[in-house]
């Protein structure tokens, strides 16, 4: 299982936020806008290192302890949508796998799988409306009409 560390901060610590933004307003009116000013200078001005250098200061000033589970984010393992034709009806049948299906995993119950789906809409819509569809084939073509939204797919016949 890989291990991915977090170099790169998304959102400014706080302390930081509320120093850079009381600086910005002690200057006067004459700049407007301290959160546009201070929320430009984090996101396009300073560059990683500088935005790991201000993070890694104000969690000093916080107490923060700094050990390695602080930047590390192990993945986690999820469920995926995938859809198949039971082995009895042969209708396709929604299930979700946390590995890829393969003949000795899932042989038992499912001929062949298609999938993984990004969402459970996507894997519906295939499993309602993808056999013999050929404006369905793929997943990414249900993951396209999953898109649309429901209110779309019911005006257009789709039964969801």
């Amino acid at each position: 299982m890989p291990i991915i560390p977090l170099m790169n901060p998304k959102r400014p610590p706080k302390q930081w936020w509320k120093d850079c933004v009381s600086g910005v307003q002690s200057k006067g009116d004459r700049i407007g806008r301290p959160y546009s000013i201070c929320g430009s200078l984090w996101y396009h001005k300073m560059s990683a290192a500088q935005r790991r250098a201000a993070t890694k200061r104000h969690e000093k000033r916080r107490g923060v302890s700094r050990n390695a589970s602080t930047f590390i984010r192990k993945p986690q393992s999820r469920k995926r949508w995938y859809v198949g034709p039971d082995k009895n009806t042969g209708y396709y049948v929604m299930f979700q796998s946390e590995q890829t299906p393969t003949q000795e995993s899932h042989g038992h119950k499912y001929s062949y799988s298609i999938g993984p789906f990004s969402t459970a809409l996507g894997a519906k819509i295939m499993a309602h409306h993808g056999k013999n569809n050929p404006h369905l084939q793929t997943v990414s073509d249900a993951e396209f009409y999953a898109r649309k939204g429901l209110v779309w797919l019911r005006e257009h016949g789709f039964h969801v």
